[in-house]
């Protein structure tokens, strides 16, 4: 290495750590404000003895200092607790560099092939081209035109009114749930989350260009759990040394009537035992009274041992598909589970795992793991 790529990389290095220094300075009062407000810093783990409020503070605040930024996570981690410490789950800007350089990793072409799953249109129109369940694709939709994909015809938004339309408008590169409504359009009338809505609350809910998908029927063992919301499975998949296998899996189920399923947005999760495709413990819930749960809090339900119908079917799915963009590392797949066997919602080579790291303990070894 010469002299002058070290000074180049010495000075990218200290301009880093210098940004990362403004923003800690910015974010440490907030760090501490969270330890001491009585709603942000809830535990999850209320039979637990905790930590001092000083020590919370404390570990709130070199996080700050070391990641710059806030630790979210400290919490639904149970970092709270007396003794939990707090180097067991992986910093998330670790974790984010870690999974993000080996998904984006450029082959000897100078491409990688994570704008597949990145875009949702392509993503479902790769898909189905193969034969994958996955909803097809209607149209695009603006706040002032629609085009029908199997004609590529366009017209004013308002020609959506001339057809019953029961589907689901996302954005084209949305995550966590945002911006996904459910939009049904019956005999001239719209109804946006079920509920009625005229042209003008559609033109302000879409925004952007967004893709009109097919709304999916899920099986009544899933609906029977939270009929609200479609309760997905979330199957994180590896490939590792040319295989692909399940690194993790969990179940993400609405409550209170929401009609996302998405645990950044206040759902359950409940991890899924690959083995016997069935929930495992209990569910940790993040909205409301957070904390454990052995029932659904609306329904019921019981969630330790329920049987997923058509698992293996979906795993063999999302493995297979995989192996199709082979060259991106690990893929989160959503993957929806009808009366008739399992849909491919989308696939994120930017999967989250704050829900991970809460429901195993065991994840920061594992996920090392994969980087050995």
């Amino acid at each position: 290495m010469s002299l002058f790529t070290s000074a180049v990389g010495y000075a990218r290095g200290a301009v880093r750590a210098a940004r990362r220094f403004r923003q800690a300075v910015t974010l440490w009062p907030e760090a501490v404000r969270r330890v001491r407000d009585p709603e942000l810093s809830r535990t999850y783990y209320p039979e637990a003895e905790r930590k001092s409020r000083l020590q919370m503070a404390a570990e709130n605040v070199r996080y700050v200092f070391q990641h710059g930024q806030l630790d979210k996570y400290y919490f639904s981690y149970g970092m709270d607790r007396k003794g939990a410490r707090t180097d067991s789950v992986v910093p998330y800007p670790t974790f984010w560099a870690l999974r993000d350089g080996a998904n984006e990793a450029l082959l000897d072409q100078g491409h990688n092939y994570v704008c597949l799953l990145r875009d949702k249109f392509v993503f479902a129109q790769f898909a189905s081209s193969l034969g994958y369940p996955t909803p097809r694709n209607l149209a695009f939709l603006s706040a002032d035109s629609m085009e029908t994909i199997s004609t590529r015809e366009s017209a004013p938004l308002d020609a959506l009114l001339e057809d019953d339309v029961d589907g689901i408008c996302k954005p084209f590169d949305g995550t966590l749930g945002r911006g996904v409504f459910m939009l049904r359009v019956e005999d001239g009338d719209i109804f946006v989350d079920g509920r009625p809505a005229s042209l003008d609350d559609l033109r302000a809910r879409l925004g952007g260009r967004s893709i009109l998908q097919e709304r999916v029927d899920q099986h009544p063992v899933l609906a029977g759990l939270h009929p609200a919301s479609l309760n997905t499975l979330r199957i994180v998949t590896v490939m590792d040394r040319g295989e692909v296998r399940v690194f993790t899996a969990h179940l993400r189920i609405g409550q209170g009537g929401a009609l996302i399923d998405s645990w950044g947005l206040g759902s359950l999760a409940v991890t899924i035992d690959p083995e016997a495709g069935a929930l495992k413990g209990k569910g940790l819930v993040r909205a409301g009274t957070p904390g454990w749960v052995t029932h659904h809090p609306d329904t019921g339900v019981e969630l330790d041992g329920l049987a997923l119908p058509f698992f293996d079917e979906g795993v063999e799915l999302v493995r297979r598909l995989h192996q199709d963009i082979r060259y991106v590392h690990t893929v989160g797949w959503d993957v929806a589970m009808t009366p008739t066997g399992p849909s491919i919602i989308e696939g994120n080579d930017r999967w989250g795992a704050s829900t991970v790291m809460a429901l195993e303990p065991d994840f920061k070894d594992r996920f090392l793991a994969l980087f050995d």
